[in-house]
């Protein structure tokens, strides 16, 4: 299965809310660092988590602008060094 080299991803931009939240559909696809994994999303959720990163107020959360999202399921379609628990 081949990976693409861009993908769909809600992008924050500030940290004034999930208003100033955009759909892209030019982001780089990233490659899995050792003991990640990158898995092609068949469906995402949005959780308080989620609303918390985008007004900046999530402990060690990420400076806008980051990919929102914690949620997800979907296919394991690579892994990044020493994972051994799952694979493609």
């Amino acid at each position: 299965m081949s990976i693409p080299t861009t993908m769909r991803a809600l992008q924050q931009l500030s940290a004034n809310g999930p208003h100033d939240m955009r759909l892209v559909s030019d982001q780089r696809v990233p490659r899995p660092a050792r003991g990640e994994v990158l898995i092609r999303v068949a469906a995402a959720g949005v959780n308080f988590a989620d609303i918390s990163r985008s007004y900046g107020t999530f402990l060690n959360g990420p400076e806008p602008p980051f990919v929102a999202g914690f949620e997800a399921a979907g296919e394991v379609v690579a892994v990044g060094e020493a994972v051994v628990s799952l694979r493609v």
